[in-house]
């Protein structure tokens, strides 16, 4: 008798398990395997797009006539590029033109005006593009060609985007970009970036 009722009474709780999972799965969080991506988060079912950003902190010492080439990260093919926040700490010379974009175009992200560089403080640059179509590096380019001193300049860069195949909203840390490169040759640049051009720069 005493397991009857024991064995009604765990039917009955899950029955009402079940009925307040049914009346709540609009905010329910679920993990699926996706055999091509891994675990992905969904609300009611539909997935989420999580936010994902690459940070990186430049602390200056730039030569005079040199380009200096930080990659700040890979964003996969069909992300959406949303934008940079550049955080300037310490103000650069009247020389200095910092820009944001691939190695097929310098500035294609951030462009030259959309931070004063002789002004610290804190610039948000909104980015309107289309998806894109392939995987592609980053890269920061701070311009000193021009400059007639080495640069001291300080800044903080995020970028910000939004990919499909990534699976977690964790944000990687500081300093997680390659070694800056310094180029102070032409021949030099030109081979790394074989579709810039140095004359791009504002100091020829």
């Amino acid at each position: 008798m005493k397991r009857l009722m024991l064995a009604a009474l765990v039917l009955v709780f899950a029955g009402i398990t079940a009925l307040a999972v049914e009346n709540y799965t609009d905010v329910r969080i679920h993990e699926s395997q996706d055999p091509t991506q891994g675990d992905e988060l969904r609300v009611n079912y539909v997935p989420i797009v999580p936010l994902g950003a690459y940070n990186y902190i430049f602390t200056g010492g730039i030569q005079t006539g040199s380009v200096e080439v930080i990659a700040l990260g890979r964003i996969p093919n069909d992300a959406i590029f949303i934008g940079a926040i550049v955080d300037l700490d310490t103000a650069f010379d009247s020389a200095a033109v910092i820009t944001v974009g691939s190695s097929a175009d310098f500035d294609a992200y951030v462009v030259a005006g959309d931070v004063t560089e002789q002004t610290p403080g804190q610039y948000l640059v909104f980015d309107t593009s289309a998806a894109l179509t392939d995987d592609t590096t980053f890269y920061l380019f701070i311009d000193n060609t021009a400059g007639t001193a080495t640069e001291t300049g300080a800044l903080k860069i995020t970028l910000l985007f939004a990919a499909p195949g990534i699976r977690d909203s964790g944000v990687p840390g500081s300093q997680t970009a390659d070694t800056p490169t310094e180029y102070t040759a032409e021949a030099a640049f030109e081979t790394a970036f074989p579709s810039l051009d140095w004359s791009d720069f504002s100091g020829t």
